[in-house]
């Protein structure tokens, strides 16, 4: 499994053309606008703070586009498409395992494709290797009379390309020699940021005339996809602080009624020549074992409640012994803790006092 970049990397919407594009009245308009951005991506070029560049529609998030395409042996799968240049790949340090882009620069058509996919669309479509593997769209098969196999001409080690719960998605991509589209991703060399924000307000003025300058950094987007669950882990978190408070405090007004209760007790047990230490034993002994009773009962219960709430999920957290230890240690000390003040108060009492007070 591959991880992605995610730092350094700028999502700036730095096109500002129109979408539509029956707003260009006459071929002066649509070559103007051609222009325009053909300039940005000269200037993208020529900033030695920026590495990599791609112009989108949107940033590498998790999308439902896809089609059915065919495979080994007339294998029908459902993978995600993206539209990709060479630069893609090194911009989010998407890592070939297979296979490898040939160069695209001197190519004088600029709309051929190539197309590369991930391992998980590699097994959808039956193949164990890319050699020699094609895959179809199988719109074109019921369509066209000579549909057109594409050679796949590598493959990507599988990464999440939204939330972690989805899983891994198929996915193939479609690579061709540009990029189009009013959302540009760069990534940056460390430390230039601000440099970098400088340079495209600077770039979008000489091109656009305008200082409506939007951007956000593309590690903040995939933390966005994970705000909920770092609320809700925080309300987990929040609750099960208040939950052991609560337990403390009832802990600790039942042992300073039990203890109360045996202060004759206690006593007597000094006065016949009781240490401090078998005081400690005898005072905290059941407590000890009400606490190992709890946890023979609430291991079991807490493994149950984990297997059920991660059984829809993909990916889970390993759940191991020491999970539970680490647990028991916790409520160990805390427990032992909010006992140990009474204990110590109680094994330290006058006899005489007590014997006077009864």
């Amino acid at each position: 499994m591959d991880t992605i970049g995610t730092e350094n990397i700028l999502v700036a919407h730095l096109a500002h053309e129109s979408k539509d594009f029956s707003s260009y009245q006459n071929p002066e308009d649509i070559q103007a606008r051609v222009q325009r951005v053909k300039q940005l991506g000269a200037k993208m070029k020529a900033c030695p703070d920026i590495e990599y560049w791609v112009a989108d529609q949107s940033a590498l998030t998790s999308s439902d586009f896809g089609m059915k395409f065919i495979g080994n042996n007339g294998r029908t799968a459902f993978l995600y498409m993206w539209y990709a240049n060479p630069s893609f790949f090194r911009l989010y340090e998407l890592r070939f395992v297979e296979g490898t882009l040939p160069s695209m620069e001197e190519e004088e058509d600029g709309d051929r494709e190539y197309y590369v996919v991930n391992r998980a669309a590699l097994k959808e479509l039956g193949y164990d290797s890319c050699q020699g593997a094609t895959l179809m769209y199988e719109d074109d098969k019921v369509r066209a009379q000579n549909p057109e196999a594409h050679s796949i001409v590598a493959v990507i080690d599988d990464y999440y390309d939204g939330h972690i719960s989805a899983g891994v998605h198929p996915m193939v991509f479609v690579v061709r020699r540009g990029s189009s589209g009013d959302l540009y991703t760069l990534s940056f060399r460390p430390g230039r940021l601000a440099a970098v924000m400088d340079y495209l307000k600077k770039v979008e003025r000489e091109i656009y005339g305008t200082e409506e300058f939007e951007y956000t950094l593309f590690s903040d987007q995939v933390k966005q996809i994970y705000a909920a669950d770092r609320r809700m882990a925080m309300l987990y978190t929040s609750f099960a602080f208040i939950a052991i408070v609560v337990s403390c405090l009832g802990l600790f007004g039942i042992s300073l009624f039990d203890i109360r209760q045996r202060y004759r007790e206690i006593a007597i047990r000094k006065v016949n020549g009781a240490m401090l230490k078998d005081l400690y034993v005898l005072l905290l002994r059941r407590y000890v074992g009400m606490l190992l009773l709890a946890a023979v009962v609430a291991v079991p219960l807490a493994w149950l409640a984990i297997h059920y709430y991660t059984a829809d999920l993909v990916v889970k957290a390993p759940v191991t012994v020491g999970l539970f230890l680490t647990a028991f240690l916790i409520v160990a000390v805390i427990s032992v803790a909010t006992l140990l003040w009474q204990v110590n108060k109680a094994s330290r009492i006058n006899p005489s006092e007590v014997m006077k007070s009864e």
